[in-house]
This record gives structure tokens, sequence and C-alpha cells, in this order.
């Protein structure tokens, strides 16, 4: 019934994890940042593509909650997005 959330629930869980395990490998200033920046920017665009017929969600697979026009699913990309990237990029360069 609700597939997308159920995806992004797992895209958050895994960045729980992530932070719990690297959380001295990034920068909480840094993040927090980079989360403000994008959050924002994410807002603008999604809700512009949300609102004219580019993008459209079945209403029987999210949850219904909406910041805008968009589902509060989405989030969990950028939240994915601003703590597993950084983390990755740090593992790969301290080899």
């Amino acid at each position: 019934m609700f597939s997308y959330l159920l995806i992004s629930s797992s895209l958050i869980i895994l960045s729980i994890i992530v932070l719990f395990l690297f959380i001295n490998k990034i920068s909480i200033k840094a993040t927090l940042l980079c989360f403000l920046v994008i959050f924002i920017t994410m807002i603008l665009f999604d809700n512009y593509l949300t609102t004219i017929p580019i993008v459209m969600y079945n209403s029987n697979h999210i949850l219904g909650v909406k910041l805008g026009s968009i589902p509060i699913e989405d989030f969990s990309y950028l939240i994915a997005a601003v703590i597993i990237v950084p983390v990755v990029y740090e593992l790969m360069s301290d080899e």
C-alpha cells in the first residue's frame, strides 16, 4: 500500500545507521549547512515540478502528508544524500 513510504523509511534507517557508524568521518556543521542549502533548493524545484503535471504521485503509494505539493517521503532522498555521500567520499579518500 505505502510502497514509497517503505523505500523512504529504509533510506532513512540506512542513513541513521551510517551516521552513527561514521559520525567522526563527517563534519556536523558542514552536513547541516549542506542539508539547509539542498533543502531550500529542493523545496523550490520539487514544489515546481509537483505542481505542474511532470511529476505525479499515485496517492495509493504515498502517505499523503505533503510540504507544499511535495510528498514528505521525497525528503528521505535528501537525508540519505546529505549523510551517505560525504561518508562514502571520506571512506574512499582515506585509501
